[in-house]
């Protein structure tokens, strides 16, 4: 994952890194009867140096990143518990690279359709900022 985090091609996140955390997906699915609390962990490495900043494989690195922290909170939250600041490191690269494009479509003027975010104010509802 960190040779495909550091190439910049697109066509890598897209055809080798979506589908291995797709299969971590399925594979944490199963609880600890699959995976060990260390082979748990590591899909958190996997999920750190997934690009996110390519336009179109953001999507669908987004949804493979998210689905592996979800599966990790509810299949394996004691492995979570154990790596707690790798987890929020996680979901920060997350969060920060969402916020990113969000501001990013919002000084150019361009909105690209992305099926991520719903709502009144461009993304601020999917983080439950109700004030907006």
């Amino acid at each position: 994952m960190q040779h495909i985090h550091g190439s910049g091609d697109e066509g890598l996140v897209s055809s080798v890194a979506v589908p291995l955390l797709t299969t971590q997906v399925k594979m944490l699915e199963f609880g600890s009867k699959l995976m060990s609390s260390h082979t748990a962990s590591l899909a958190l490495h996997c999920c750190q140096f997934t690009p996110l900043d390519g336009s179109t494989s953001f999507v669908p690195a987004f949804h493979a990143v998210y689905k592996v922290l979800n599966a990790l909170l509810v299949h394996n939250t004691n492995t979570v518990y154990g790596v707690i600041p790798s987890f929020l490191s996680c979901t920060k690269h997350i969060l920060l690279h969402c916020c990113g494009i969000q501001i990013k479509d919002l000084v150019t003027g361009v909105v690209e359709p992305y099926s991520v975010f719903h709502g009144r104010c461009s993304g601020c509802e999917w983080i439950l900022i109700p004030e907006c």
